[in-house]
């Protein structure tokens, strides 16, 4: 029986500095609205909006490092600090299903839901007076980076899908209780075409 897997992508901007705390905070979030099991909530601030986050150090270890992960291998992409840099983390979310082989049952893990976050890391913004020619009488501007993703508007995306009936009726019934997440879970880091 083949499944549909509904693939929600998420695509943000960020400026280096706070771009770690960005990253850590957008995964807290999905895996908030996606564990189903028994969580202690936190709250993560991060550039003026509040994250909804899982107090679990297993969950936080597993985001800690996801993230540095994904730094390390942002930074073997050449170009050093001044070029532009993307990647992607992806948070797979599958269930259990008996599998028939010839003379056996098996279990496999078949994926009903997949986040993409696409992360783009700007180079660092040039001081202000960079920003002016001085070769001609009258300043003029260069062009700027693209200004970072606001992050309220990609929770605003997280938590409009987990509440829509598609983002429920993905959900596959859930037949294990007392643990923090009924389904398996993975979360891949990817850097051009090669999966981390």
């Amino acid at each position: 029986m083949a499944t549909q897997v509904s693939s929600i992508p998420i695509n943000v901007i960020l400026d280096r500095p706070q771009s770690k705390d960005v990253v850590r905070a957008l995964l807290h979030a999905v895996l908030f609205h996606r564990l189903f099991g028994t969580i202690k909530p936190q709250t993560i601030d991060v550039l003026d909006v509040t994250f909804p986050g899982v107090a679990d150090p297993e969950i936080e270890s597993l985001i800690n490092s996801k993230v540095e992960e994904f730094w390390r291998a942002l930074d073997t992409i050449p170009g050093g600090n001044g070029v532009t840099k993307k990647g992607q983390i992806l948070i797979i979310l599958s269930e259990k299903r008996q599998k028939k082989n010839w003379f056996s049952m098996a279990e496999e893990e078949v994926p009903w839901e997949q986040w993409i976050i696409s992360i783009e890391i700007l180079p660092p913004r040039p001081q202000a007076s960079n920003y002016y020619s001085s070769s001609s009488t009258r300043p003029t501007f260069t062009k700027q980076p693209p200004p970072p993703t606001p992050m309220d508007q990609v929770l605003l995306q997280i938590l409009t899908h987990v509440s829509s009936s598609q983002g429920r009726d993905a959900v596959p019934p859930i037949t294990t209780g007392g643990v923090i997440s009924p389904f398996p879970l993975k979360v891949e880091v990817r850097i051009g075409d090669q999966m981390i």
